[in-house]
């Protein structure tokens, strides 16, 4: 005859439905402080000409996740940089045809989300340990 027992998977489920109203909103927490630490060190390591993609960098919290980025709709072209050279057709509103030679890239804002990932893991590893011990 064979067995399986489940009753440590039955425990598990038990624990986590107990817990469920305090785990989400430590998880809403973490997400909210480590977004706002994204978007700071994101905004530190943004490289300055006007000082527009920084000022741009904001994030949108979710009680489960965020997204963090730019809304300067050239900050993809800074973080991953462009190949070169291409043409500007009307340059500066001038009418002329401008051949731009590319741009390297300047991670600002991947370095930004490693940099503060590992500590929400851990954090948010914390959280789950709580809720089921």
């Amino acid at each position: 005859m064979a067995s399986l027992d489940t009753s440590q998977v039955h425990a598990l489920a038990a624990d986590i439905q107990a817990n469920a109203s305090h785990v989400r909103p430590q998880v809403t927490t973490v997400m909210a402080r480590t977004s706002q630490a994204v978007v700071s060190t994101a905004q530190i390591n943004a490289p300055v000409d006007t000082g527009n993609l920084a000022g741009s960098i904001s994030a949108d919290v979710r009680p489960l996740a965020f997204e963090a980025g730019p809304d300067a709709e050239y900050g993809g072209y800074v973080e991953e940089g462009t190949d070169g050279p291409y043409l500007i057709e009307n340059a500066f509103g001038w009418g002329i045809a401008v051949e731009h030679p590319g741009i390297a890239p300047q991670p600002y804002l991947g370095p930004a989300f490693d940099r503060h990932e590992k500590q929400a893991y851990r954090a948010l590893e914390r959280i789950g340990d709580k809720a089921i011990s």
